[in-house]
This record gives C-alpha cells, sequence and structure tokens, in this order.
C-alpha cells in the first residue's frame, strides 16, 4: 500500500513537470545580463553637541559667580561675616550696611575660586550707604567680566517665585528658594529698628546671609537685597517668620546718587 502511493505521488509530480519545461524550451533566450552599477554609498559626519546644563534658575550661573562672602575683621579678631553680590565691572558689590557698618572694622571679599586650594581675598572699602533702607556699596580694586543685574521693582509682583544666593553659618554658599509675600510694607515698633517700603519673602534664611542678592526666578535679575529676619506669634500658635529685603528702587536710588555703574534690565 505504501509502495502504491510513492508512485502515484510520482506520477503526478512528473505530469505536471513535463508543461512547465515545455513552455521553458519555447521560451526566447534571456537577453544578456547588464552591468549595473551601484550608488556610492552616502558618508554621513556625525554631529556631536557638548552636554549642557540648563538650570531652572534663570541666570544662575551668572548671579552665582557675582556672589562673594566678606570677611569682617575687627581689632585683628573676626567679627562676623555677610554676603555681598556684583553690581559693576568696575568691583562695586551690593550688601546691607549692618554688614559694614563698623568704622573701625576691616572688611575682606573671599572668593573661592575653582582650582584654587586657598581662597583669594580683597580688601573692601565703603564708597557708599543708606543706613535708613540698610545698604551698602563697596569697592575692591578688581574687574568682573560677570555681574548682576537689577530688575526694575515695577515687574515684581506677590507670588512671584524668587531665590537668594548668600555663605550662612560658614558653609560655603547655599541657595535659598520662595516667594514674594508682601509688597511695600511698613514696620513701625517704638522699641525696634522701623522698616519702611520692604519686601517680605518666605524665602529660607540665616546668619551670613545679610546683604545677599534675591533674584527673580523667572528672568534671574535681582529684585533687592536680604536685610532682617522677624517673626510674629500670637498664643500658642507656631510663629510666623519672614525676610524683610530693601527692593532695587531703593538701590538704583542710592547707586545714581553716588555715580556707581550698575546694569538694568529692560522692561518687557
Amino acid at each position: 500500500m505504501t509502495k502504491r502511493i510513492f508512485c502515484v505521488a510520482r506520477a503526478c509530480v512528473m505530469t505536471l513537470a513535463l508543461p512547465i519545461m515545455s513552455c521553458a524550451a519555447a521560451a526566447p533566450p534571456p537577453a544578456p545580463a547588464r552591468a549595473v552599477t551601484k550608488p556610492a554609498k552616502a558618508v554621513v559626519a556625525k554631529q556631536t553637541t557638548p552636554p549642557t546644563r540648563k538650570s531652572e534658575l534663570a541666570r544662575f550661573d551668572e548671579n552665582r559667580a557675582s556672589t562673594f562672602r566678606i570677611d569682617v575683621t575687627r581689632e585683628g579678631r573676626p567679627g562676623g561675616h555677610g554676603t555681598g553680590t556684583v553690581i559693576s565691572t568696575e568691583g562695586h558689590l551690593l550688601t546691607a550696611y549692618h554688614v559694614v557698618n563698623d568704622e573701625k572694622a576691616m572688611f575682606t571679599i573671599v572668593m573661592d575660586e575653582a582650582g584654587k586650594s586657598t581662597p583669594t581675598t580683597y580688601p573692601a572699602k565703603v564708597v557708599a550707604f543708606d543706613s535708613d533702607d540698610d545698604i551698602a556699596v563697596i569697592k575692591i580694586e578688581r574687574r568682573f567680566l560677570v555681574t548682576a543685574v537689577l530688575e526694575d521693582v515695577r515687574n515684581v509682583r506677590v507670588g512671584d517665585s524668587v531665590y537668594n544666593i548668600g555663605y550662612p553659618y560658614m558653609f560655603g554658599v547655599m541657595v535659598g528658594r520662595g516667594y514674594i509675600m508682601k509688597m511695600h510694607y511698613a514696620l513701625r515698633r517704638p522699641t525696634k529698628t522701623e522698616l519702611e517700603d520692604t519686601m517680605l519673602l518666605n524665602i529660607p534664611d540665616g546668619s551670613g546671609t545679610s546683604g545677599s542678592g534675591v533674584f527673580a526666578e523667572s528672568n534671574g535679575r535681582l529684585i533687592g537685597v536680604m536685610r532682617v529676619m522677624f517673626w510674629v506669634q500670637s498664643g500658642n500658635e507656631p510663629p510666623l517668620v519672614v525676610k524683610a529685603i530693601t527692593p532695587t528702587d531703593h538701590v538704583i536710588r542710592l547707586l545714581d546718587k553716588n555715580h556707581i555703574p550698575y546694569s538694568l534690565g529692560e522692561s518687557p
């Protein structure tokens, strides 16, 4: 039975193959093959893009490069420190007046430059101040390529996100973030320092950040100078801690009065 099936299958194959062979014999001979030249393979040069660091804080790198520690020395001994922000290429730094209000003290700008094991220091002198607004300008003999850019305070609104760069508690440079709580605030108390036309922030702060620059997150421009921290408490409720800063319109008034150069951002 197996052999019979095999033979039938073989016969079918042969029968089907005959017409095919016959047709192949009747077809004209194929045309000679033409030589086909393959196109040269395109060479695409690889383009590499160097990695970049895009910070969510506008102008952070520039503002960081413009921020330095101010060391205070009284009678040869350390007398605290604060923070200053470069505002001109000629070596002017903006800070708080209460950082540099001792006529007998010496002030030194400390620059932790990359690649150096010890920081570079420059003696500084006070060239302008306003004790009511708690702002001062000091000068060192060095030129700068990068400075902070001042913002027109009329472009600032309550709720705007901000950040500051300072030197709290000798930890080194640190960044704080927060937002504007109130504009044009005045605090008058008979036994305390009065505050006139300040901005209130909820930004982190600490000893050593006095005089630090406060910048708008949206464009990185300087909107004020860190001034004082205070808190309000009622009964057993947690205290409300706020920071008061001197806004840039007061700063610009001092700079213009004393013919100190600065950079002001363009209005939108």
